[in-house]
């Protein structure tokens, strides 16, 4: 099973200097809904969200997704 990478979202915004009051306004999503994404808190993440927060991040979707046994640190609680 695949599960959202929050590290790699987190470090790619980071990397973009964006703040994430900036990356819910052009996500379109609430900066507690970016908030919660990035802590792990948000789970079964919509199609839409993930194509949204990876356009604006400049990357693939895959490329925010990963193996269950991938990167423990990245795993959603």
């Amino acid at each position: 099973m695949r599960r959202f990478n929050n590290n790699k979202m987190r470090a790619q915004r980071v990397l973009m200097k964006y703040t994430q009051e900036e990356l819910a306004s052009i996500t379109n999503l609430s900066v507690f809904t970016i908030s919660r994404i990035e802590s792990g808190a948000a789970e079964n993440l919509r199609l839409e969200t993930l194509y949204s927060i990876a356009k604006a991040l400049l990357l693939d979707p895959e490329d925010l997704l990963m193996e269950d046994s991938d990167e423990k640190g990245g795993e959603q609680n």
